[in-house]
């Protein structure tokens, strides 16, 4: 996955943030990920004056609140600054600036770092959106990668989720919550390029038994919520490619072993990522096919029909 630049997150760095929801269905709606447009909010205020005034507090949860060494002087007949080394109270604004720190500061930190995170992600997908709809030299995807495999193997390492839906983005009105969607238009992908590319043993067979198992799903087909829907793809990836790996949920509360054998968990990982040529021509076909299908021009989508008359 290092090989990927662009947008990408793991499912437990999100999942636990607020305003982030997962799973979430409504009727035949299903919403793998929902994320809120949360705002900041910025550190509470010192109440004691004499604090505000010498206080340098930032709108960043990383930086703790600290004091000025000079500030601006107020009274015209006096000197332009203000040295907080020549206060009498110093002692007194060093002790409000603890309390201050320990009572206020730190539980809004504690609030607020979850929520800048929300808000990060948000815009990162927010921006990803506008590279989809063709803001991308190149074309892009979003993909929703299954079973994240680690493996060091003939002096390469591979770090990359096995299986791979597509997904797409979309902002409701008028909370401009972001959602996301599987593709249903594309089919779920079978990981194996990177396996071909370290020469790793049976993959062929294992690629045709993933298919087996995908073509014979019912109802959601490949989910990351249905363990069921991608376990045994994984489970026999464990068991063809590497006698000694493992797959990493029934190992139970057994510590996952060291070395270079291949681990593959059930996770799952957001990523961004250029498409291949052979997945635009798979697009353009199954477009072609939909397009096959409309007996009328008055049923063509009304982007096609604005391009015909543009074409005119």
């Amino acid at each position: 996955m290092t090989d990927y630049r662009g947008f990408r997150k793991l499912g437990e760095d999100v999942i636990k943030l607020p305003g982030v929801l997962v799973n979430v269905r409504d009727g035949e709606d299903h919403v793998w990920l929902s994320v809120d447009r949360l705002v900041r909010r910025p550190p509470p205020q010192p109440i004691d004056p004499a604090l505000r005034a010498w206080i340098d507090l930032e709108d960043d949860v990383t930086v703790q609140p600290r004091l000025r060494s000079e500030i601006p002087n107020d009274d015209p007949d006096g000197a332009p600054t203000l040295r907080l080394d020549e206060r009498d109270d110093r002692v007194r604004i060093d002790a409000l600036l603890d309390g201050y720190v320990r009572e206020i500061w730190s539980p809004w930190v504690l609030e607020e770092r979850p929520r800048r995170h929300a808000i990060d992600l948000y815009n990162g997908l927010f921006s990803l959106r506008q590279l989809l709809d063709g803001g991308s030299e190149q074309p892009i995807e979003l993909a929703w990668g299954i079973g994240i495999a680690r493996w060091k193997h003939r002096g390469a390492m591979l770090h990359h989720p096995l299986l791979t839906v597509a997904v797409e983005l979309a902002i409701t009105e008028p909370s401009h919550t972001i959602q996301v969607r599987p593709r249903v238009e594309r089919p779920p992908a079978i990981e194996s390029d990177p396996l071909d590319a370290l020469e790793a043993p049976s993959v062929d067979e294992w690629r045709q038994g993933a298919q087996r198992h995908l073509d014979g799903l019912e109802g959601d087909g490949l989910n990351p919520f249905d363990t069921e829907s991608f376990a045994p793809i994984l489970r026999r990836a464990v068991a063809l490619l590497d006698p000694d790996g493992h797959y990493l949920p029934d190992l139970g509360e057994r510590r996952a072993p060291s070395g270079d054998t291949l681990q593959v968990d059930d996770r799952w990982v957001l990523l961004q990522r250029t498409r291949r040529a052979t997945q635009l021509m798979d697009d353009l076909r199954r477009f072609r096919a939909e397009i096959g299908r409309i007996k009328t021009p008055d049923d063509h989508p009304p982007s096609l029909k604005t391009a015909g008359s543009h074409a005119d």
